[in-house]
């Protein structure tokens, strides 16, 4: 291709070099006009001759041109822009292993996101229920003050009832019986005197009903009061009793919200 392009290059170059000295340097005669038309006509196709060698030479370079593959020019690499070429490989390999390290923590870090979020969803809901709670134990204390300040003043408007005294029986005493049984008579003895006469016994008095009457009659002595039970042992009273529950409940209330901030800090830490 390449010998087709230089040979019509050549012939365009001889036909325009022909025509010049031809018909270039010498004058063209007016007298025959035939022989005028026949020199321009010479030229005309001449210069078309010359022009499509010309072409065909120019699109012969042009197809060959872009058929050749283009080489490289061989050239000596300089050591140290290999050394550079080779520092910033392994710098680029770091930061891609970097990279993937740092992915594989966001990813890690998302899922951790996540739970906190249900996590933060689940304390919320128990915060929700607590504080429901609280304004429910709220309101019963309330009731429940409301109704101590009714027990409280109903029990200071009635009056303290009076100590019963029950009445102590005393155990009866025991009188020391006389023994009605008589002595044995001694046996008298040989030498001894005669047996004493028996004496007689002394006339028997019997109570009048006069003296009867006057012991009926006389007033029997009243028993001793029980002793005092203890203050201790007493029941104690409704307005004391209301008294130690509030003060409990108020207690609570004190340390509710310490709870409630120590169950939530023991929630986060898990």
């Amino acid at each position: 291709m390449l010998v087709v392009c230089i040979l019509a290059s050549a012939l365009g170059a001889l036909v325009m070099c022909l025509l010049v000295l031809r018909y270039g340097f010498m004058p063209i005669l007016e007298t025959n006009p035939a022989r005028a038309d026949r020199d321009l006509l010479v030229t005309r196709l001449g210069h078309a001759a010359a022009g499509v060698c010309f072409a065909t030479s120019a699109i012969l370079a042009v197809v060959y041109i872009a058929r050749a593959p283009v080489q490289p020019a061989a050239a000596t690499p300089d050591p140290r822009v290999i050394a550079r070429l080779a520092a910033l490989e392994r710098e680029r390999q770091a930061l891609g292993e970097e990279v993937a390290a740092l992915r594989e923590q966001v990813g890690a870090a998302g899922g951790n996101v996540q739970g906190m979020r249900a996590r933060l969803d689940q304390a919320e809901s128990r915060v929700a229920g607590v504080e429901t709670a609280l304004k429910r134990l709220g309101d019963d204390v309330v009731q429940a003050s409301a109704r101590a300040r009714q027990l409280e003043r109903a029990a200071a408007s009635r009056p303290a009832p009076a100590p019963v005294r029950e009445p102590v029986v005393r155990p009866p005493m025991r009188t020391p019986q006389r023994s009605l049984a008589a002595p044995e008579p001694e046996r008298p003895s040989e030498s001894a005197s005669p047996a004493a006469e028996p004496v007689a016994p002394g006339p028997m008095t019997h109570a009048t009903p006069a003296g009867r009457m006057a012991a009926a009659a006389a007033p029997k002595r009243p028993p001793a009061p029980a002793p005092a039970e203890p203050r201790s042992l007493q029941a104690p009273n409704l307005g004391d009793k209301v008294r130690t529950d509030w003060d409990k409940i108020r207690r609570g209330f004190s340390t509710a919200g310490d709870e409630l901030m120590s169950a939530i800090r023991g929630f986060g830490r898990q």
